[in-house]
């Protein structure tokens, strides 16, 4: 996946396998190989799949629509766990996102949709900048990215050479994750004579929801970095002043809310010795934290060193120490690619060892562990889904549609299935008392209000609760007692009693048209149908249009799903 500072995405699946060839530090394994332009797939040292890009750092031919490319620069690579996502550049930038809450980004940049991070290597009188888009280091860099992994190796002239690997940790349970990822860093000497070095790398602290690049409501709120604490001899901290700009901007703690109120704190935590922790001002009201190495190197000698950047909104020094603690301890950095955590890595991604091809499974394996990676915890349902993701989540900053989220967790059924269960009740929870289920929130569970009336909703739940139900066995799901939405003031019932009131609202409030066929409302897949001139007036046909789509599937899916509650009812596991 990529995001452009325009806006632009695009998913791009980058078809081409390279050969693995000899680890060594002159020769990497992750070295280029055969494969497409823009570089080649393979194996990394953990069995898993990595992708070596070899592409530019701008497309400067790239074809334009609207005035912006198609294909964006500086693309990007996608790692997280269930409660972080980090998205890392070819050019050694990352940005840093919480979407616990609202999606909002730690490490704003001065442009829009960017972060901010900067590492920089200083030998003698020379100082070389290892990211940019324009900076020669880094367009020269190999580059690896993986499961739980992004590795930039730089050749500094002739006489050093610079490893940076950022690993995440993976989660192994619903609602958990490390919300912080792992720097490590190697530096060695490949000249004759000894070489001082100083390695600094900084990120920016400067919180924005990620609608404010767009949406006409981006200066409601102001979100100042604080003077960074050093909470101690190797901790930094900056949390956020939240200033609205008008009365009654949020509401009280625990309610929804569009605009975050409580964001974040950013953190740096140094983990290994002779690191030193430094602040710098960038600008009115953000600044930067990172981490400082000095070192003289002999010839031919390397050393490594590390520190764990992340987000928290418990900002004490124990629980920063406790969060950077799940990070360690933290292995020497292998010469074959590979994240930090990629063991860990191994024991939650399905290995679907009954394929035999080879490229098909890695790519089976490679779309698992996307999906892992993008899953986020949502505070205000305490339930973690997996984002759309592209432009409605990582650009529009809204969790959006409850279609798509039911899309993507049907092969959980088989792969993960507590997140695909977690996925149902997030659904449910969504669902209000008459069966609607709300197409998306913002911020903090606030729904937003608008002329898209969907008719598929309730379909796309029933197909995955009836994939659920069939792959697993497991109905407890629908004995649960849940809320329905908003949490506030609902009400709860079992899920069954959701299931109910979801087909009560397609069978009576969707409906079918004049020939019998199930209506088709205005959204999503058919919304250009309200759009076309032949139609007049937008929502000209909201009334009368009717979809073989949703007809097809309901035949399909309604069927599939009274059998499988059946069975659950006819074995004891619902009432």
């Amino acid at each position: 996946m990529t995001i452009h500072e325009d806006g632009l995405t695009r998913r791009t699946f980058l078809a081409g396998a390279g050969a693995l060839v000899a680890s060594t530090v002159a020769q990497p394994a992750w070295a280029p190989g055969s494969g497409s332009s823009l570089g080649h797939w393979f194996d990394d040292g953990f069995g898993l799949p990595a992708y070596r890009y070899t592409g530019p750092l701008r497309f400067p031919d790239s074809p334009r629509y609207e005035g912006a490319p198609m294909l964006p620069d500086d693309p990007v690579f996608l790692l997280g766990n269930y409660r972080l996502t980090l998205f890392t550049h070819a050019s050694g930038l990352y940005q840093l996102v919480s979407g616990e809450r609202a999606w909002g980004r730690l490490n704003q940049g001065d442009k829009p949709w960017s972060g901010a991070s900067q590492a920089t290597v200083e030998i003698g009188d020379k100082v070389y900048k290892l990211i940019g888009l324009d900076e020669p280091v880094a367009m020269a860099a190999e580059k690896c990215f993986g499961v739980g992994f992004g590795r930039y190796r730089y050749a500094l002239g002739t006489d050093v050479t610079v490893e940076r690997l950022l690993s995440v940790l993976p989660s192994t349970k619903t609602g958990d994750g490390a919300s912080a990822f792992l720097v490590q860093v190697r530096l060695r000497n490949n000249s004759a004579a000894p070489r001082t070095i100083r390695y600094a790398e900084s990120v920016y602290a400067r919180y924005r929801q990620l609608f404010a690049d767009w949406s006409p409501d981006r200066t409601e709120v102001a979100y100042l970095a604080n003077e960074p604490m050093q909470m101690s001899q190797n901790m930094l901290q900056v949390g956020f002043t939240v200033k609205p700009k008008r009365l009654m901007d949020f509401p009280p703690a625990g309610q929804m809310s569009r605009l975050e109120q409580f964001p974040p704190s950013l953190f740096v935590k140094l983990i290994t010795d002779h690191v030193l922790p430094y602040a710098t001002q960038e600008g009115p009201g953000f600044s930067s934290i990172g981490a400082r190495f000095d070192t003289t190197l002999l010839s031919g000698e390397q050393r490594e060193f590390a520190f764990v950047v992340g987000y928290t909104r418990d900002a004490t020094a124990p629980a920063i120490d406790a969060l950077a603690a799940r990070l360690q301890p933290v292995p020497s950095m292998a010469d074959a690619p590979g994240s930090a955590f990629g063991a860990e890595w191994q024991k939650v991604l399905p290995a679907f060892a009954n394929e035999k091809d080879p490229e098909l499974r890695r790519e089976m394996r490679w779309n698992a562990a996307v999906l892992e990676q993008m899953a986020t915890w949502r505070e205000y349902y305490n339930e973690t889904v997996i984002p759309q993701g592209t432009v409605y989540d990582y650009v529009w900053g809204m969790m959006a549609s409850s279609r798509d989220l039911a899309q993507q967790a049907l092969p959980l059924c088989h792969t993960n299935p507590a997140l695909a269960r977690s996925t149902l009740r997030f659904l449910l929870k969504r669902m209000v008392p008459d069966g609607e289920i709300k197409l998306n929130d913002s911020g903090f569970g606030w729904s937003p209000s608008g002329a898209q009336q969907t008719s598929d909703q309730q379909l796309y739940f029933f197909l995955l609760l009836a994939e659920y139900l069939r792959a697993t066995g497991d109905a407890k799901v629908l004995s649960d007692t849940i809320e329905y939405y908003p949490r506030d003031c609902s009400g709860k019932d079992t899920g069954l009693a959701h299931v109910r009131q979801a087909f009560l609202y397609l069978r009576d409030r969707v409906g079918v048209g004049a020939h019998g066929i199930v209506r088709r409302w205005n959204s999503d897949w058919n919304d250009m149908f309200f759009w076309w001139p032949q139609a007049g007036a937008y929502n000209n046909l909201f009334e009368s249009g009717e979809s073989h789509m949703n007809s097809a599937m309901a035949i399909v899916i309604l069927g599939d799903l009274a059998q499988a509650i059946d069975a659950a009812t006819f074995q004891g596991l619902t009432s």
